[in-house]
């Protein structure tokens, strides 16, 4: 996959017309990019002081009010709805559906949060010589879940970015480098 440097605004817009519906990395060099959790309003406040207490794996980054599909703080016009390539829907914890459009699904209590993705670090490894794999290939970054959260029902996703020997400096007071934790509920 090559590296796609137009602006955000201009790669959702093909999102949202059907023309770009592959996985994100490598799109858009020196701008973050978010994971999406939506949730009903009445389990939101949970959610949110979920992040808040742990902000290593969930970074906030924006939350939307109560039926609100724009994230109008970072960025405006955006719709949430129409505006990433796939949208996994999950009821009861089981993965129910997959879509490219959720407006069909959106509900006036539904909550946006924008957390934090391990894409936008990437850059800075690229601009460093350091090569990622999965953006040459055109594929997701490799993850591994678990459960976590006891009776939350969460599930902890781990991220790897593996890197050839000569870029890995071993540091055993460090937490494994390269690697982040995606929660999702189940």
């Amino acid at each position: 996959m090559p590296i796609d440097a137009r602006l955000p605004k201009e790669i959702r817009a093909d999102i949202r017309a059907g023309r770009l519906n592959a996985v994100t990395a490598g799109l858009a060099p020196g701008y973050v990019q978010a994971n999406l959790a939506v949730l009903p309003k009445e389990q939101a406040y949970d959610f949110l002081l979920f992040c808040q207490r742990n902000p290593r794996p969930c970074p906030l980054i924006e939350v939307t009010d109560a039926g609100s599909p724009e994230p109008v703080g970072v960025a405006p016009g955006a719709d949430l709805r129409t505006d990433l390539p796939r949208y996994r829907i999950y009821k009861d914890g089981v993965l129910a559906d997959e879509v490219t459009d959720v407006r069909p699904f959106w509900r006036d209590d539904l909550v946006a949060f924008l957390l934090g993705c391990s894409f936008t670090f990437e850059w800075a490894l690229l601009d460093a010589g350091i090569p990622m794999r999965h953006i040459e290939l055109g594929k997701n970054v490799a993850m591994w879940g678990h459960s976590a959260g006891g009776g939350a029902g969460l599930e902890a996703r781990v991220h790897d970015h593996p890197q050839p020997g000569p870029h890995v400096h071993h540091r055993p007071a460090e937490p494994r480098a390269g690697r982040d934790l995606t929660l999702r509920a189940r």
